[in-house]
């Protein structure tokens, strides 16, 4: 079943009639239905999100944001754009209560996820778990880009199926977002071909008259900066995992074992808040932008 209405080859054609400028009056009507239709599945998918307490925005692209990509992806069909239709969670902690089962094992005791990679994993598995059949007509697409970022960025898309329609849904940590949010607006401003690699308009040219950094080196420190939330949030995901795994004993752990976890954990806080102050800069200096660059 699907509420397009009309036939996935039309829809490709329709899709190449819209990248090549010649689409007709009625063909523009005709993608405002599909528009349409896609805000009904993106409506389901926002329910189911709520449903499972992972509250999300949504939209769905618009004419020139549609052209834009089929334009930029040589080959690319409408039907193969996953996100025409798209929802973003931003995780929070979450609390696993005594008894949750993980891959077979089941916590003794209270276990609280903090933001960060293991309650982005906790998010996810819930959504490839609900979105199924007969809920969904088909199972749902998991793609990872913490293990291959495109071009910095890193999240999970989870493409759910919704009465033949994907809505694919962004699931981030806020250090995830915090920096795709600064490159987004970043891309606003110098160019959109800075999200997909292909670095800023004017490379050479400065920040500020009175600053010595150029646009193309701000790039690279992003780039860097993205690195080193990864390390970060991949150091943090450990200390989770052996907290998590401490759950899982009905003896309580020692009090020095627990000093030490502790220990890491405060020290993974102070970069954390290093981190986000970092990012902090980034958005005032690409809102400073908006007037000077």
């Amino acid at each position: 079943m699907t509420l397009l209405p009309l036939s996935g080859s039309q829809f490709d054609r329709l899709g190449k009639r819209l990248a090549d400028g010649a689409a007709s009056d009625d063909d523009e009507k005709m993608f405002e239905e599909v528009r349409i239709r896609y805000g009904r599945a993106l409506e389901i998918a926002q329910h189911g999100l709520s449903a499972l307490e992972l509250p999300a925005t949504g939209r769905v692209k618009t004419t020139g944001t549609l052209i834009d990509k089929l334009r930029r992806t040589p080959g690319l069909t409408i039907r193969g754009v996953h996100d025409l239709a798209g929802s973003r969670v931003l995780v929070r902690p979450v609390t696993l209560p005594k008894g949750f089962r993980i891959e077979g094992a089941e916590c003794k005791r209270d276990f609280e996820a903090r933001d960060g990679l293991l309650a982005q994993e906790i998010a996810v598995r819930k959504i490839l778990n609900v979105f199924v059949p007969p809920l969904a007509s088909k199972m749902p697409k998991e793609i990872d880009r913490r293990a291959n970022p495109s071009h910095g960025y890193r999240a999970v898309h989870v493409v759910v199926f919704l009465e033949g329609l994907p809505v694919e849904v962004q699931v981030r940590t806020e250090l995830q977002h915090m920096w795709a949010e600064a490159t987004e607006r970043l891309g606003d401003r110098w160019g959109r071909g800075l999200r997909y690699g292909l670095g800023p308009d004017e490379p050479d040219k400065s920040l500020f008259r009175s600053a010595a950094i150029t646009r193309e080196r701000f790039v690279e420190l992003l780039q860097r900066l993205s690195v080193g939330i990864a390390t970060y949030e991949e150091a943090q995901h450990v200390i989770d995992k052996a907290e998590l795994q401490l759950s899982f004993t009905e003896q309580p752990a020692s009090v020095d074992l627990w000093h030490h976890v502790e220990q890491a954990r405060d020290a993974l806080e102070s970069a954390r808040n290093q981190i986000r102050g970092a990012l902090g800069d980034v958005a005032d200096i690409v809102e400073e932008l908006g007037t000077h660059g």
